[in-house]
């Protein structure tokens, strides 16, 4: 995601048009790592056509506001996440090495203040989705398996405003069970085209929206890719550096499958991806046995690389032939450190990408036995071994499954952990710094977190998932940015007096007592716990007695 010249670039834009329009654009650098809503932001690189070039960022739409054949000048928009930069050409796609956080227009509080919106009650949903804006109208969307569909719910909302009757839903019948699911762009058209596997079966579906809405028409027939032996997980890279985003999947017994995308023109065919490579690194090392992986450029150059799980080992495979095809010689690898899959179908990942120290360089987050660590990523593209990467324990625990996302909005990233505990990560001059426990709080949902997704254009980061407990349901928890105001409630059971407070996670309230309202005196501190509650006996047996909080 490394910065070749955007100055001489820029000089050249007097290039003609057809030279221009014929090649792939480039993004070599961003101007900066982070930026609130409606501020500006310039892509650096090269054969970009700023009238034509559809920029996303935070996998949302981003206006140009102006630019060269070397610059993209864009505006951040609402609704977007944590990630590359994308700007689509002519068929072709450019994603940035750098990372890039979208932040709401003010900072916002660690807090566990979500408000439910129940989107249905439909039976036999799949812990299985994702969120993109498919129909392009500036707002995301949200598709969810079933046992025998694919649900597409179309975000409807207007001025911010989320309620459970914000969306409108569309079922897109299937033939057996959805297995794993990812959203990309592999006509190169701006559109988010839906990938999945039915069983062990690859398929993809043209998104053909034309028009704001979703409706049964929106996606062309299903396109078999693959028969057989497709498993999860499924990513979208351009792994062969040629503009045309591929395919990549998990098959364990033979390894890392990328399916090259060989497509040209607007619609995409199965012939188009039958050239298949598997991953295996110039020293032996192959990815057989592969359990779970992620993409992304993590030394800088270019070229997406790899880290994968294989039995009980991070291995990282570095990617880095310029010819427009993969070849073995051109790939190296190295085992990073220990590492423990998910072994729960259908669970949350054990592995994730994101910059969590804001350097826009993505570092890596993997379970292993006992702990979550991080491996912070001090990588080049002249330096890319274990001795790049720096491990840090960020949660000491037999915990497993976890999303990572901005759940504050301070351009930093947090960890949701097993669907119910929010744990915050402190950096500061680009190192992490160790948790205290204060930094987790406890989300109050019955929650199995599907997917992260900004469904309100505030750019906090909201929670897609169903819910565990009758009545079992599709949800989201929307992420309102701000503490639950404290709260304080008496009950009264003969003469014993119980006090229930309610408030931000872990925080300190002082307790007082008046028999006048006029004379208060402190009575008790009380400090609620990472779920923002605790009940306090009162010892007095005083008739008339006034309570307040005071922090």
């Amino acid at each position: 995601m490394s910065l070749r010249n955007p100055i001489l670039a820029a000089l050249f834009s007097t290039f003609t048009f057809s030279l221009s329009y014929a090649a792939s654009p480039r993004i070599d650098d961003l101007s900066t790592n982070s930026a609130a809503i409606a501020g500006e932001i310039t892509i650096f690189g090269d054969d970009f056509l700023p009238d034509s070039a559809v920029v996303l960022v935070g996998g949302m739409p981003a206006p140009v506001l102006s630019g060269n054949v070397g610059y993209l000048r864009v505006r951040v928009p609402g609704g977007g996440l944590p990630g590359p930069v994308f700007v689509i050409e002519d068929g072709k796609v450019a994603a940035s090495s750098k990372y890039f956080d979208p932040r709401p227009s003010g900072p916002g509080t660690l807090t566990n203040n979500f408000a439910e919106r129940e989107l249905s009650r439909k039976a036999a949903f799949l812990p299985l989705g994702a969120v993109a804006d498919f129909d392009q109208d500036g707002q995301s969307d949200v598709v969810v398996a079933r046992q025998n569909s694919l649900e597409i719910f179309h975000n409807e909302s207007s001025d911010g405003l989320l309620t459970s009757n914000s969306f409108s839903s569309v079922s897109f019948p299937l033939g057996t069970a959805p297995f794993s699911l990812v959203i990309g762009d592999l006509n190169g058209d701006g559109k988010p085209d839906l990938i999945y596997t039915q069983g062990d079966t690859l398929v993809a579906r043209q998104n053909q929206i034309t028009d704001t809405g979703i409706g049964p028409e929106s996606f062309l027939f299903p396109v078999v890719l693959q028969p057989r032996n497709v498993f999860r997980p499924l990513h979208i890279a351009d792994a062969d550096h040629d503009g045309r985003p591929d395919i990549l999947a998990a098959n364990p017994s033979a390894g890392i499958l990328v399916f090259l995308n060989r497509s040209v023109g607007a619609t995409f065919k199965r012939t188009d991806f039958t050239n298949t490579f598997v991953i295996r690194s110039n020293s032996g090392l192959s990815s057989k046995g592969v359990l779970d992986f992620d993409v992304a450029d993590l030394n800088q150059d270019g070229h997406p690389d790899i880290a994968a799980v294989i039995g009980t080992n991070l291995v990282l495979f570095a990617l880095q032939d310029e010819s427009g095809q993969l070849r073995t010689n051109f790939i190296s690898s190295f085992v990073l450190g220990p590492a423990r899959a998910g072994l729960i179908e259908y669970a949350p990942g054990a592995l994730a990408v994101a910059d969590l120290n804001g350097d826009g360089i993505p570092d890596l987050v993997v379970s292993e036995p006992g702990n979550i660590v991080a491996y912070l990523n001090h990588s080049r593209p002249d330096h890319f071994d274990a001795s790049s990467f720096e491990r840090f324990v960020l949660v000491s625990s037999g915990y497993n499954f976890f999303l990572v996302g901005d759940f504050d909005g301070d351009g930093r990233m947090e960890l949701l952990v097993e669907n119910r505990m929010i744990f915050k990560i402190h950096s500061g001059d680009g190192q992490l710094i160790s948790n205290t426990g204060r930094d987790c709080i406890l989300l109050q949902s019955d929650l199995s977190a599907v997917a992260l997704g900004d469904l309100n254009n505030d750019n906090r980061t909201d929670i897609v998932g169903l819910r565990r407990t009758e009545p079992l349901s599709f949800v989201v928890l929307q992420n309102l940015g701000v503490p639950s105001p404290p709260r304080l409630v008496l009950h009264q059971s003969g003469v014993r007096r119980t006090l229930s407070v309610t408030g931000q996670p872990m925080s300190t309230f002082h307790l007082q007592t008046s028999a006048d309202l006029i004379h208060w005196q402190t009575t008790a501190d009380l400090r609620l716990t990472m779920g923002g509650e605790m009940n306090y006996i009162d010892p007095n047996s005083e008739p008339k007695t006034f309570f307040r909080l005071v922090q």
